[in-house]
């Protein structure tokens, strides 16, 4: 009887010494602010949608309608960003950011403008213009950020940004005359085309007025939400606002040759580019710690 009693008694032992090994029943994952000081590490990738914006000033005579010249005022446009982040917890809510990445800034404009059109009998009448441009240029972005905890799963972040420019930023334009009308644009060749097509790569050292930055600083604003997938490791989509420097060394004075025919060379002055950037990012965090 002694010993029936012992076999008895021993499935509720093991699972006595089961419940004190896990009194709460299957693993959870642990939020970020319950850690002490966690170092984790990212991985990020996704896009980043670019907005451009400056004023263009006419010395004199504003021509209206505006000439292709116009289309410079603004841009917009999406490119590709990535990043490898750590990220350092400093108390319970509270972590430092800090991420080395490479982000593409890409921007384009058009629309149809108006410009005199010449014949060779000195006869004048105005012409569509169908116009766009394209801008694209390569950074290296460095940044640092504070980040607190809104919640174990909701954070902010703020900081500081640099971007490095890489290589040179290329610059397309293209113009096209309304296939209705009998102008064109004069070829080497001495005839006329009615698609003229513009390409330049422009360095911050090239002697050129008002060359690109070569580098920009500025500030990041972003908020992210983790996902756990599994202990120690982590999705996080994040949106990020940038506001930085202006991608140019000044402003541009220029000439507006559209008109040319009736108003003559327009003196123009491009100021005040800036542009900014939002980005939506999707990262794979790791824990080390």
């Amino acid at each position: 009887m002694r010993w029936r009693c012992a076999l008895a008694l021993l499935p509720l032992l093991l699972y006595a010494q089961e419940d004190v090994l896990r009194p709460r029943g299957a693993p959870v994952f642990e939020p970020w602010t319950q850690a002490r000081t966690p170092i984790r590490l990212g991985l990020e990738g996704g896009i980043s949608w670019n907005s451009t914006s400056q004023s263009i000033n006419y010395a004199g005579v504003q021509p209206t309608p505006p000439t292709p010249m116009d289309i410079f005022k603004s841009g917009s446009g999406i490119s590709p960003a990535a990043a490898a982040a750590v990220d350092i917890g400093i108390a319970p809510k509270l972590g430092l950011q800090f991420k080395l990445g490479y982000e593409q800034k890409k921007w384009s404009n058009s629309g149809t403008k108006s410009a005199d059109c010449e014949d060779p009998f000195g006869n004048v009448s105005p012409v569509s213009v169908q116009s766009r441009y394209t801008v694209q240029a390569n950074y290296l972005a460095i940044g640092a950020a504070l980040r607190y905890d809104l919640t174990p799963q909701l954070w902010l972040t703020v900081g500081p940004v640099y971007h490095r420019l890489l290589g040179k930023v290329r610059q397309t334009e293209r113009y096209e005359v309304d296939p209705n009308s009998d102008c064109g644009f004069p070829g080497p060749d001495g005839n006329l085309y009615r698609v003229l097509e513009i390409e330049a790569e422009i360095g911050p050292d090239d002697p050129v007025p008002a060359p690109p930055s070569s580098g920009r600083f500025g500030a990041e604003l972003g908020i992210g939400y983790r996902i756990p997938l599994s202990p120690g490791l982590e999705l996080v989509p994040r949106l990020s606002g940038q506001l930085l420097s202006s991608p140019r060394n000044g402003d541009v004075d220029t000439r507006d040759w559209w008109r040319g025919p009736t108003l003559g060379p327009l003196p123009v002055q491009w100021k005040g580019l800036s542009l900014y950037s939002v980005l939506l990012t999707v990262g794979v965090w790791f824990t080390i710690q």
